[in-house]
């Protein structure tokens, strides 16, 4: 099975502040993740791993290396951006940050659909996503 989503030799390098050398955030990273695997980053505070992420949904541009998307090159243009944001998300480690707890899980789940334009059926796309993930009775 191909990968869904694949980092090869990634880097992200960050110019130089007042005088110091340019800082590099990530270096060399290579990950492939496959239909249905979760992936989680752990390390110590300061190692690059929301870095990562951002260079995995294209909110920060690799100094080197390469993000692909089933298969294809990441595109950095806005609308390669908006469609391969459709389908890949950045989940933030800090759940008070993450979510609304205004919010209910309906809306939480919607919200990405809604964004994206996905309005047709909303009800059954939150429900099967629900379910998907074990939240059963999707309904509650």
């Amino acid at each position: 099975m191909k990968p869904v989503l694949e980092v090869r030799d990634l880097m992200v390098t960050y110019p130089p502040r007042r005088g110091a050398a340019p800082a590099r955030a990530v270096d060399g990273v290579n990950l492939q993740v496959r239909q249905g695997e979760i992936v989680a980053l752990v390390g110590e505070s300061g190692c690059g791993k929301s870095t990562l992420a951002r260079a995995l949904v294209g909110l920060v541009k690799p100094t080197g290396g390469q993000v692909l998307g089933d298969g294809e090159p990441l595109g950095y243009s806005a609308a390669a951006l908006k469609a391969y944001r459709r389908h890949t998300q950045l989940v933030l480690q800090d759940p008070g940050g993450a979510l609304n707890p205004r919010q209910n899980v309906f809306d939480a789940v919607a919200e990405g659909p809604r964004l994206h334009g996905l309005t047709d059926r909303l009800g059954e796309r939150v429900h099967a996503a629900l379910a998907r993930a074990g939240l059963r009775p999707p309904e509650e």
